[in-house]
């Protein structure tokens, strides 16, 4: 089962943001927010879908109630043994920034239970303003030490499965899902995170992250099989 988690949290610790109580709009957000009118029969859950690629999800990320960002992650291509994979991020005012990375180590890491398995090979960073920059060898290097860090960071302890009801998210409405409660540190907080997931999730299997009290962390919006790369 931790195994799951680690690679859930490889993913998703770049880009996870704040908890929320009631869902606030935010006009440059709202239109992912519909719901996509998928219904979607219980699978028994056992372990996150083989990395493809072409995959994809968007995941809405709330804050205090209100909808903060929206934040697309796509499995560009394998490449030197290792996944290309990118996370294009649009925040409550529009911007789009992002960042494209070869990592190598992933499977390892999954297996191990040890993130620090994971390297950077290199990394092009999408700003704002749409000019995309390189991470020059030096740069990558101190990337790599922070990123690492960040991600063992992360994992601070253990989890359990259990069955779990239906979910309903913009993306669809789950009719089973399997629940994963274990404990995580974001930055300085320690918190307990719920994951409700699901096989036909691709990338991480996450429909829903809360907190342990019901607030919503972060919700499946959409999901695919054929994403495009944004970054050049």
């Amino acid at each position: 089962m931790k195994k799951l988690f680690v690679c859930s949290v490889l993913v998703l610790g770049l880009v996870i943001t704040g908890c929320s109580s009631a869902q606030k709009k935010n006009p440059h957000l709202d239109g992912y927010w519909e719901g996509k009118g998928k219904s979607v029969s219980y699978k028994s859950f056992s372990k996150v879908k083989s990395w493809a690629p072409g995959q994809y999800v968007v995941m809405g990320n709330l804050d205090d109630g209100e909808r903060k960002s929206i934040v697309t992650t796509t499995i560009i291509r394998r490449e030197g043994g290792g996944w290309v994979f990118e996370s294009i991020t649009k925040d409550e005012e529009g911007k789009v920034s992002g960042m494209q990375m070869l990592i190598k180590g992933y499977e390892q890491a999954v297996r191990s239970n040890d993130a620090s398995k994971i390297s950077v090979v290199w990394a092009k960073m999408l700003q704002p303003d749409g000019t995309v920059q390189t991470l020059q060898s030096d740069m990558m290097m101190m990337y790599n030490v922070m990123l690492k860090a960040a991600w063992e960071k992360l994992i601070i302890g253990g989890g359990s499965y259990t069955k779990a009801g239906a979910v309903s998210v913009p993306a669809g409405n789950f009719a089973g899902t399997t629940k994963l409660v274990a404990s995580v540190k974001i930055l300085f907080t320690s918190i307990t995170q719920v994951s409700y997931l699901h096989p036909d999730v691709p990338v991480h299997g996450i429909v829903k992250a809360t907190k342990e009290d019901g607030e919503v962390l972060q919700e499946l919006l959409d999901y695919g099989y054929n994403g495009k790369a944004v970054i050049k």
